[in-house]
């Protein structure tokens, strides 16, 4: 399907509708937003990747330059966000750099700030899309929708508080995405609900004791060791089968 660059609000649901109508199954789906504000770039978000500051669905970023060999100039750069694996990836890139590293640009025609977010989205995800695109929904707020499910770039506090799901969000960030709901693009899922149950009563529960034991041992962690191992030793079929769903869950997320 051709990418659809510019549209009236609107113009995107009656087609995608026609195609869900007659059952069409979409097997991937891109979605792009251009930024001529200047809310980030490439060097701020590898930089917050870097310094661990990021909450992210993702594990892991990749940042790839573009070099003209006859010049040294560079004519491109991005930040991968998702295996080539996952049912989402995510890229952040200087357009306006990709732009003026083509011969057939005039210079004058590119905008002075020309940064760009593209989200892929394969099988079910792109389905979901879709399916938001047919019910209304513009593409600028379903990417940011979805950029703010998977990405959130936060701001390290100065009390050391180690837990970074309590740090606030970027103040940037928060003018790029506009304070935009979560999307997530599946429901989520029941084993992965599971372990974040256990570990939430772990916090609770167990935390102080084993806090004070490794305390009281002055930070000495043969004896835990020897409790996780015990623990493998222990679990039971159903454990086993809880943690491959976990698994599954996490390696379908983007």
């Amino acid at each position: 399907m051709p990418r659809v660059r510019k549209y009236r609000p609107g113009a995107l649901v009656r087609p995608f509708r026609v195609m869900l109508a007659v059952e069409a199954q979409f097997t991937r789906l891109d979605i792009a937003l251009d930024d001529h504000v200047g809310y980030w770039t490439i060097e701020k978000i590898a930089n917050k990747v870097r310094r661990g500051e990021l909450v992210s669905k993702f594990k892991s970023a990749k940042r790839v330059e573009k070099i003209q060999i006859s010049d040294g100039s560079a004519t491109g750069e991005t930040v991968y966000f998702g295996s080539s694996s996952s049912l989402v990836t995510t890229r952040m890139y200087n357009k306006r750099l990709e732009q003026l590293g083509r011969d057939d640009i005039d210079p004058a025609t590119v905008p002075d700030i020309w940064n760009r977010t593209e989200i892929q989205a394969r099988k079910e995800r792109a389905q979901a899309i879709a399916q938001l695109l047919a019910n209304g929904h513009e593409v600028g707020a379903i990417l940011k929708g979805i950029l703010a499910y998977y990405l959130r770039f936060v701001v390290r506090p100065k009390n050391g508080d180690s837990n970074k799901s309590r740090w606030k969000t970027a103040q940037w960030w928060q003018r790029f995405l506009e304070d935009v709901e979560p999307i997530r693009l599946t429901e989520p899922c029941e084993m992965e609900a599971t372990i974040e149950r256990r570990l939430a009563w772990m916090r609770r529960q167990v935390a102080p004791s084993l806090a004070a034991v490794i305390r009281a041992m002055d930070g000495e962690m043969t004896a835990i060791y020897e409790l996780i191992r015990d623990g493998m030793n222990r679990l039971k079929p159903r454990d086993m089968v809880m943690i491959q769903k976990f698994k599954e869950c996490e390696m379908n997320v983007g």
